[in-house]
């Protein structure tokens, strides 16, 4: 067999190894190995191994068959994680979306109801005090009368009735810019003058009738009237003046003087009194409604006299004629059960005919009215006129 040289070989080299460890072969350190062929040492301080003799190596003996393959290992344990990285760098903003804009939405809901009213805010302080808005009455007295003028008040009215001296009215510097005064002089039976105005204070400067002053006439009665106002509370113009004549009595004015008899003409018998008319109309009717149906019923206020009466028919359709009759049912519009016939027709055809006065007096406070007591008709329609005196 091929195997067994080396068999030999093995085992002789065993041996020599053996030999060598118990010291039996000779040596003088590593290198050194007499008639043999070093094949290695134990260590560098042991003496080397030789072998003697023998054949040279084999062979490489075949790969032998793979053993079988061992079980896997256990896993291993998970690794720790990794440290976090750092935050990467913003990228670049993205361009604008092409989107169109939405449609607008629904509207919103109903105003809601009104809030409650707000308390009513503090009472404002109190303006300043105007120059008023009255006129102020006085009555002047002597041959300087002192006209002044009322704080507050627009307009001051003084009346003086001229007695048997000339008067020259003074401007007192009572008052204020823009107040007025008003003198007014009513002559008496002496014919006075009233002289030129005078001033307290100031300037008086005439704005009419040629820069001067009128003077107040001289019947008994005769007024003048100066318009005097305040310029700056100091100075004067006289923006006015006028005169008027002695007024008459007030029954000369105006004619309602009172008198003691009043005739209107000169005829004062019954036929030329004041008349009056009563009309009465059943309108369109059909048929007719029987005589307990009143038509225009009419009350009597003032005491009179029939005089005449006509009956027209704007409608006549009957088979028996109506009777038609004006009533005095007294003072009770609803109980007419025993009327007085005042006027009376029986209409036989369409057309206007005079009417029958049975009775031609109207009593105050009677109620009259129109019946048809008979008769079978279809369309009718009667109006009566009655014109009447009035006692």
């Amino acid at each position: 067999m091929r195997y067994r040289p080396l068999l030999a070989t093995v085992t002789t080299l065993a041996m020599l190894r053996a030999f060598a460890w118990a010291g039996d072969v000779p040596h003088s350190g590593i290198g050194a190995c007499p008639g043999g062929q070093v094949v290695g040492t134990l260590n560098q301080d042991a003496p080397p191994i030789c072998v003697v003799g023998g054949g040279g190596s084999g062979g490489t003996g075949a790969t032998g068959a793979t053993g079988v393959a061992g079980t896997n290992g256990a896993t291993g344990s998970a690794g720790t994680n990794g440290v976090t990285g750092p935050t990467g760098v913003t990228g670049v903003t993205g361009p604008t979306g092409a989107g169109s804009t939405g449609a607008t939405g629904p509207g919103g809901g109903n105003t809601g109801a009104t809030g409650a009213t707000g308390a009513t805010g503090a009472t404002g302080a109190t303006g300043a005090t105007g120059p008023g808005g009255t006129v102020t009455t006085h009555t002047a007295s002597g041959i300087a009368p002192n006209l002044t003028c009322t704080a507050n008040t627009v307009q001051d009215e003084w009346d003086q009735t001229l007695a048997a001296s000339n008067v020259t009215p003074n401007l007192n510097g009572s008052c204020v810019t823009g107040q007025t005064i008003i003198y007014h002089a009513t002559q008496g039976a002496s014919g006075v003058l009233v002289n030129n105005l005078t001033a307290t204070a100031g300037t008086i400067k005439y704005m009419s009738v040629g820069g001067a002053q009128l003077q107040v006439p001289a019947n008994n009665g005769d007024q003048l009237y100066i318009y005097i106002r305040s310029v700056d509370g100091t100075n004067w113009a006289v923006m006015s003046q006028v005169t008027s004549a002695a007024q008459a009595a007030a029954c000369a004015q105006n004619g309602n003087c009172p008198v003691a008899t009043l005739t209107i003409g000169s005829d004062t018998s019954a036929a030329n009194m004041a008349r009056g008319f009563m009309s009465f109309d059943t309108g369109n009717l059909t048929a007719l409604p029987g005589a307990t149906v009143l038509f225009d019923c009419q009350k009597v206020v003032k005491a009179g006299t029939l005089e005449n009466g006509v009956v027209t028919a704007g409608l006549f359709t009957c088979a028996g004629n109506p009777t038609l009759k004006i009533q005095d049912c007294g003072a009770s519009v609803n109980a007419c059960g025993s009327p007085t016939t005042l006027v009376s027709n029986t209409p036989t055809a369409a057309g206007a005919a005079d009417a029958t006065i049975s009775n031609a007096t109207l009593t105050a406070g009677d109620y009259v009215c129109m019946q048809i007591t008979a008769g079978t008709c279809t369309a009718l329609d009667l109006t009566v006129k009655l014109e009447h005196r009035i006692n």
